[in-house]
């Protein structure tokens, strides 16, 4: 796995160096040196207050099963993206798991089922921010037809995922199968299954709709982040091209091929930004200055909320994690 890791890094590294030999830094240099301060300021804003809309959507879904506080959940989340920004891979959302697990005494399912149902609003929601934009501003490269559909094949999984019932997570605890590999199938199994159903019982509530709305309000602060940091640069470009580097940006995250995505950040943005004929020197300074506002913003918060992130999570004493057999059974709400 890590030899696996280290060769897609290098790949990517060797991509971003074809990448940077093609671009005038001079001309990305002026551009930078010359940005407006005051939008820099407006994409940290933004950045932090987006960071605190995703920690309170996360508690959302955790307050019914756990006891954590909203300040708490919050701490926990600044402390993950601050690590995401150093590390490879998205390590902080191990360590913001972690850390909610164990200051709440509560399984790994539970609060990875949380998760999962954070994520999945936030993805429907993003969908119908760019649905949105693409209705609203309709361009050549991304006709309403390309968007619209796959966000519909979207929201149909969504449902079916909602729907479906399936076994009651309690069901395949018995019999207990504790030797051999039989028993790790069954307890891989019923760590799944578990996780499948919080997820499900979170995203048929109320809460659902609550993240929902906070998402609705977390994704236009991204947007407006980038925005200002193009402005910034001078690089005046429309809404519809604004969520295009956003959707550009958020897929790359998946490869995490380098401590905060550096580069990669860089090579996405320029690629969404210039196929709507923008010069590409602006393009990379624009990306240049929001990633790197971004990352001080977060990595400056989470040294900030490190400590009484551990701290409240008991990180060096107290109770771990509760195990899978400890819980009550799941219920919707």
């Amino acid at each position: 796995m890590k030899a696996r890791r280290l060769l897609l890094a290098l790949i990517v590294l060797g991509f971003a160096w074809l990448a940077a030999r093609a671009v005038d830094w001079r001309a990305v240099w002026n551009s930078v040196s010359h940005a407006s301060i005051p939008m820099l300021v407006l994409v940290a804003a933004a950045t932090l207050f987006s960071t605190v809309m995703k920690g309170a959507r996360w508690w959302i879904f955790l307050r019914r099963s756990t006891t954590l506080r909203l300040g708490q959940v919050i701490r926990f989340t600044f402390a993950g993206l601050g690590l995401n920004a150093v590390l490879l891979a998205n390590a902080g959302e191990v360590v913001r798991v972690g850390l909610a697990a164990r200051a709440a005494n509560a399984r790994l399912a539970t609060v990875l089922g949380s998760l999962a149902s954070d994520k999945v609003v936030e993805i429907l929601a993003f969908f119908a921010m760019a649905v949105v934009a693409v209705l609203i501003q309709p361009t050549d490269l991304f006709p309403a037809s390309k968007v619209v559909v796959p966000a519909l094949v979207a929201f149909g999984f969504f449902v079916a995922f909602v729907a479906y019932r399936g076994k009651h997570p309690e069901a395949i605890l018995e019999p207990v199968v504790t030797a051999g590999w039989r028993g790790y199938v069954h307890k891989g199994k019923s760590f799944l299954i578990r996780f499948a159903a919080e997820a499900r019982a979170r995203l048929r509530g109320m809460d659902a709709v609550k993240a929902f709305g906070i998402s609705l309000v977390y994704w236009p602060t991204q947007i407006i982040a980038f925005a200002a940091g193009a402005e910034a640069v001078g690089l005046h470009i429309p809404v519809v091209a604004t969520v295009a580097a956003v959707v550009a940006v958020n897929l790359a995250g998946f490869i995490r091929a380098t401590p905060g995505n550096v580069g990669v950040f860089q090579i996405f943005y320029a690629l969404a930004v210039t196929r709507f004929g923008f010069p590409q020197e602006k393009a990379v300074a624009a990306a240049v200055l929001i990633q790197s506002i971004q990352l001080v913003t977060v990595v400056v918060s989470g040294v900030i909320a490190a400590p009484s992130a551990f701290t409240s999570a008991n990180l060096f004493g107290g109770a771990p994690a509760a195990d899978d057999g400890d819980d009550e059974p799941v219920q919707a709400r």
